[in-house]
């Protein structure tokens, strides 16, 4: 397509973007959840952090030969061993019964459910590209805590169905590929400097959210149209309607 191509689909993080969020308060009330499920069976919290974390983190290096939760549980076997059926039992409990322990280290964004409906009313697109680390139905909670509905949006990533992980390319390829667009339709809209602004990289429109704003790297981000919540509305209403 040619670079005249309608901006019709905004990608949208969601930790740390349409829900604020405390993120090493939420890895240690995580882990502090799983630990609750493994506790009777004699499983340590550090000992889940050593297997499951590791599995975490293969996933963030994926390079697309499997989706994200066949390498993840596979990496997950090699590192458990003999208790691998068991770790499993507890995440999969853990996923659907006592993830809701993790909510307390979210915020609100009160301006987050105000873009989506304005957007969709003006006929754009929405995702949602947060990082498909997690099962979708911990996906579905956070949106949920987030105040919103999974169905506002056309595509909701999750470990299930993606073979990248952000800040690789291939991650927004990959959603794009499934979408049938183009980075000229584009825009991605992030608090992280490095997982969710290299998608300029592949031409897509940026907007950088400085509320909770990600840095790790101390990227330099200065040439990234940026700005706060109220900022951002002002985006929002300057679009035109489709």
């Amino acid at each position: 397509m040619s670079n005249t191509t309608t901006m019709d689909t905004i990608l949208f993080d969601l930790d740390g973007t349409l829900l604020p969020m405390e993120n090493d308060r939420f890895i240690d009330l995580y882990y502090d959840g799983m630990a609750i499920v493994g506790e009777p069976y004699g499983i340590s919290r550090q000992y889940l952090y050593d297997v499951v974390e590791e599995a975490f983190v293969t996933m963030m290096h994926n390079k697309g030969s499997m989706t994200n939760q066949e390498l993840f549980f596979s990496r997950m076997k090699e590192n458990a061993g003999h208790n691998y059926e068991l770790i499993c039992r507890i995440f999969e409990r853990f996923s659907d019964v006592e993830f809701d322990t993790v909510r307390q280290c979210t915020g609100c964004n009160p301006m987050a459910g105000q873009w989506i409906r304005t957007l969709r009313d003006k006929g754009y697109r929405i995702i949602l590209a947060t990082n498909p680390l997690f099962p979708a139905r911990c996906t579905r909670r956070r949106i949920q805590w987030a105040g919103m509905d999974p169905e506002d949006f056309a595509l909701v990533t999750s470990y299930e169905d993606h073979c990248y992980a952000k800040p690789s390319r291939g991650y927004f390829l990959e959603v794009m590929n499934r979408c049938n667009i183009s980075p000229s339709q584009c825009m991605m809209v992030g608090n992280d400097v490095r997982e969710d602004m290299v998608a300029a990289d592949l031409g897509m429109r940026v907007y950088l959210l400085k509320n909770n704003m990600v840095n790790s790297r101390n990227l330099d981000y200065s040439m990234y149209p940026q700005g706060y919540y109220e900022d951002f509305t002002r985006v929002v209403a300057a679009l035109p309607a489709l």
